[in-house]
């Protein structure tokens, strides 16, 4: 998967490194799929206040209207509900992008390629990092509607016909050809699942499993000590 620095200087340090993972083949199982990442990455969302962060502020109306169709570009389809500017320079621009009930984004434009990641992959990605990389200059999510959010996880479970109300969630890696990203999520219920979804304009299936709690399982649940397997 091509690595992509965002303007603000974002390293996607899971999805551009070894912890990355790629399928065998295009709707690869889950099960067929190796190199499950650190289970270090099963974190809970941080909140941008505890991080002294504080909210992004709200764009202008024709910013937000910008910022979607350069999203829907990407190939993210979004109901916008609130959008941000991060930067816009003659070097770059980009948006953090709020969806309805789905993930929020980072959108950015260089030149003619436009890239976008979603929230949850970038606040890992930024908590991956080594420390004192990019320290202060990485991009997170920080519009309102985005912070802690679980809404795109919620969606992806209920794609995949899972019975499971999202508790907390984790991007563990992507990649693959054609590329995937893929997320963990803890139920309400007990227990949770290793999702598969397609990156914005991928052919790739959405596929899932229920992760186990033996930790020697190749889908071990990393966010709750019951798992489903």
């Amino acid at each position: 998967m091509k690595s992509v620095m965002f303007a603000l200087a974002l390293t996607c340090a899971v999805i551009g490194s070894g912890a990355a993972f790629a399928q065998k083949a295009p709707g690869a199982a889950l099960s067929e799929t190796p190199g499950m990442v650190d289970p270090n990455f099963g974190q809970r969302l941080l909140n941008a206040e505890s991080g002294g962060a504080g909210f992004r502020e709200s764009a202008n109306p024709l910013r937000v209207k910008a910022a979607g169709e350069m999203l829907h570009e990407a190939g993210v389809p979004c109901d916008v509900k609130d959008a941000g500017l991060i930067t816009d320079s003659k070097k770059a621009l980009s948006y953090e992008v709020a969806c309805k009930d789905d993930f929020g984004w980072i959108v950015t434009k260089v030149g003619s390629d436009i890239t976008a990641h979603d929230c949850i992959a970038v606040l890992t990605s930024a908590k991956a990092a080594p420390k004192g990389v990019g320290k202060g200059t990485m991009a997170t999510c920080r519009l309102r509607a985005n912070v802690g959010s679980l809404d795109g996880l919620q969606t992806l479970v209920k794609k995949v016909g899972a019975k499971c109300t999202v508790s907390d969630g984790t991007f563990l890696g992507g990649g693959g050809a054609p590329p995937i990203s893929r997320y963990e999520v803890a139920c309400k219920e007990g227990g949770g699942y290793v999702i598969d979804t397609p990156q914005p304009k991928s052919t790739a299936r959405l596929l899932a499993a229920a992760c186990s709690a033996s930790p020697d399982s190749r889908l071990p649940c990393t966010l709750t000590k019951g798992g489903k397997g």
